[in-house]
């Protein structure tokens, strides 16, 4: 009985492991070549208006209005 225990614990463990990888990858899903990327967007009064626009509409409930963060679901208290 004690070996089925520290089997299912084993279990428990790496899944838990394995789902925190899948999360912290997903943090970062472009990798470092997303960071090379050129925005296809030229920047214009107009295209950071719009910009803005979809920050303000989509975004800023978890980011906050100046994008700090802080405020979303799992923001730290």
């Amino acid at each position: 009985m004690r070996r089925l225990r520290q089997v299912t614990t084993a279990v428990i463990a790496l899944t838990l492991a394995l789902i925190s990888s899948v999360a912290l990858s997903a943090q970062n899903p472009g990798g470092n070549a997303a960071r090379k990327t050129k925005n296809p967007v030229a920047a214009s009064a107009a295209s950071v208006n719009a910009g803005k626009a979809t920050f303000l509409k989509a975004c800023r409930f978890c980011h906050g209005e100046d994008a700090k963060g802080g405020i979303g679901p799992q923001a730290k208290k």
